[in-house]
């Protein structure tokens, strides 16, 4: 995906300024890169614990919480686990 902006009504200072602008953001990735952290745990560093939600289905309780007489489907984001009817 291409986006267009209209930059010929733009003065050159503030064109110069969204440039200084980009090459500010460009290093604090870079920077943040070689320290092996991102943006996103810089803005959660100092906020307490985080919590990470994992969504996944547990297909080993969910056949469990069949019987033999209900099909069992598993979700759709299962590829590699086969549930067990035991």
């Amino acid at each position: 995906m291409r986006i267009q902006a209209d930059v010929a009504g733009l003065s050159l200072s503030r064109l110069a300024s969204m440039a200084r602008a980009g090459d500010d953001v460009l290093e604090a990735l870079r920077v943040l890169g070689k320290a092996g952290t991102n943006p996103v745990a810089q803005a959660l560093a100092h906020q307490g614990k985080f919590f990470e939600m994992n969504l996944e289905v547990n297909l080993e309780v969910y056949a469990r919480s069949r019987t033999r007489s209900q099909p069992l489907a598993p979700p759709v984001n299962a590829t590699s686990h086969k549930p067990r009817l035991s």
